[in-house]
């Protein structure tokens, strides 16, 4: 189960409610277990894939704020390539992210920022901020 929250400016909120697996991922599962990996985000990344498209459909620049593994960041980065994907974490989680850029190599997904919701944050600019968790 997962909700997505999704907002853009003028930061209106949608949410998605509970999502479920619908289809299969389409990357082989040998490359996947080489990262670290998230059943959760395997499952879920397609249905929040067709919940956020078309909200950024015009939009050219994305915060992920709690990327985790880094497994959301590739798989929208290379489904939505006219978005530049910034990926942000706290510190523990920054190493898993940049295995998942390093092996996607996408143009499009930034190096992740640290950021701990309940620290300072770093200054962004930013057309909208999506999480799911």
């Amino acid at each position: 189960m997962a909700r997505v929250i999704v907002t853009t400016r003028p930061y209106r909120l949608v949410t998605s409610g509970c999502l479920a697996a619908t289809k299969p991922s389409d990357r082989p599962m040998t490359e996947i277990v080489k990262r670290p990996f998230s059943q959760a985000c395997e499952n879920n990344q397609q249905p929040i894939l067709e919940r956020i498209a078309p909200i950024f459909a015009n939009v050219s620049e994305v915060l992920e704020v709690g990327s985790g593994t880094g497994q959301h960041a590739v798989y929208f980065a290379r489904r939505m390539p006219w978005l530049r994907w910034q990926t942000s974490d706290r510190i523990e989680n920054i190493s898993a992210i940049e295995q998942w850029l390093d092996w996607a190599s996408l143009d499009n997904i930034a190096a992740p920022l640290e950021l701990d919701v309940n620290q300072p944050w770093p200054r962004v600019q930013t057309e909208a901020v999506f999480s799911a968790n």
